[in-house]
């Protein structure tokens, strides 16, 4: 995919990468690089916040897929990433929380509904 070439829409399909994008901070780290390539730097002085606060939310949005590394130069014998947002739009499957609540309501519904009939038969 070229660098400016964004997909239209990335598709949140699992709980782990609706946890990651949840948060604030990275929502504005995305809005920035929909926009356009930047590194961490560049997103730090656009969120006005210090560079090192950003490493490991670049490294969750990396490794859920929402963002890729679109160009690599090293600088004074440093590696710096220029990332991207790989989409304009993050949508989250409507059903991902009822999925989720389903199999925790059905794990628990056994101990709860025990206890019920205990206190019933007391």
């Amino acid at each position: 995919m070229p660098e400016n070439d964004l997909q239209p829409v990335f598709d949140v399909n699992d709980l782990q990468t609706m946890k990651v994008l949840v948060s604030r901070l990275r929502l504005k780290v995305l809005r920035v690089l929909i926009e356009q390539p930047c590194t961490i730097r560049e997103v730090a002085r656009e969120l006005n916040i210090p560079p090192n606060r950003l490493y490991y939310h670049f490294g969750l949005l990396e490794q859920c897929g929402a963002i890729r590394v679109v160009e690599t130069r090293l600088i004074a014998g440093i590696v710096e990433n220029r990332y991207r947002a790989v989409a304009r739009k993050y949508d989250v499957r409507p059903d991902l929380l009822n999925e989720e609540l389903g199999e925790i309501s059905s794990a628990s519904k056994q101990p709860f509904s025990s206890s019920i009939e205990q206190e019933q038969s007391v």
